[in-house]
């Protein structure tokens, strides 16, 4: 059986992690001298990343296999035959993910690759022209 599974790289996961601890590191500073007025604000920038990293992207993959795409982009997951699957091609808006369209029902955005966004994927465009090739040999 072929399939193609997509992960998002290191880097690119752990990049809005690095970001949470640098807010809160100068969180930290600033309170340690006294300047509450900066540390709230960064504490409360810190927690939105967080999580906003965990709504939209921990844990993203996707993998491609002769049933189907299964996705999971965050907290949202997506599980579709071949059958349903109109089309797989990049976000018109952002260029910086795929998108799966369906037949019937709203489209959904693939959880890996991306790039973009805090960190961008150097090999994206391999990626995606993988899974494009894949995809049109199974839906026609």
């Amino acid at each position: 059986m072929t399939a193609l599974r997509f992960t998002l790289p290191t880097r690119q996961a752990w990049t809005p992690i690095i970001g949470v601890g640098v807010l809160l590191l100068i969180a930290v500073i600033a309170g340690g001298f006294g300047a509450l007025g900066v540390a709230v604000p960064f504490v409360f920038f810190a927690v939105m990343l967080f999580v906003i990293y965990f709504v939209v992207m921990f844990g993203s993959y996707s993998t491609f296999d002769e049933t189907g795409i299964h996705s999971k982009r965050g907290i949202y997951r997506h599980k579709v035959t071949w059958d349903q699957v109109r089309e797989v091609k990049l976000d018109p808006k952002s260029g910086q993910v795929l998108m799966v369209y369906k037949h019937h029902g709203r489209p959904f955005k693939l959880g890996a690759p991306i790039s973009g966004g805090f960190s961008t994927d150097p090999e994206y465009r391999a990626k995606v022209a993988h899974i494009q090739e894949f995809v049109r040999a199974h839906i026609g």
